[in-house]
């Protein structure tokens, strides 16, 4: 079980270094004005991130600690895991199934 939440905890600080961060301005606040993780209103020129999946913003740092416990949205609930388009083929020359990226 130790072995696994490490494991688990990698991935998740992976995942928070692969974020996309964006900086709030008139054009993300006809999208979102609030975070729904706070409840506090994001302020122009803020760093935010926007999860890979949704598009959904949130504050940095409110974001971080969402996702040490999470690997969802939280607002939407989408899974911040996509799936990745690449696929490879092994020595046989068989294709190998899609696999899971982090963003």
């Amino acid at each position: 079980r130790y072995i696994f939440q490490v494991c688990l905890l990698d991935v998740k600080v992976e995942l928070k270094d692969k974020l996309h961060v964006v900086f709030f301005n008139e054009e993300l606040e006809t999208r979102d004005s609030l975070c729904c993780v706070c409840l506090g209103e994001f302020e122009l020129k803020e760093e935010l991130v926007e999860m890979p999946s949704c598009k959904h913003i949130f504050h940095l740092d409110c974001i971080h600690l969402w996702l040490y416990s999470h690997t969802t949205c939280p607002l939407c609930r989408s899974s911040v895991f996509i799936p990745s388009t690449k696929t490879s083929v092994d020595d046989n020359d068989h294709p190998d199934s899609s696999q899971t990226s982090l963003v």
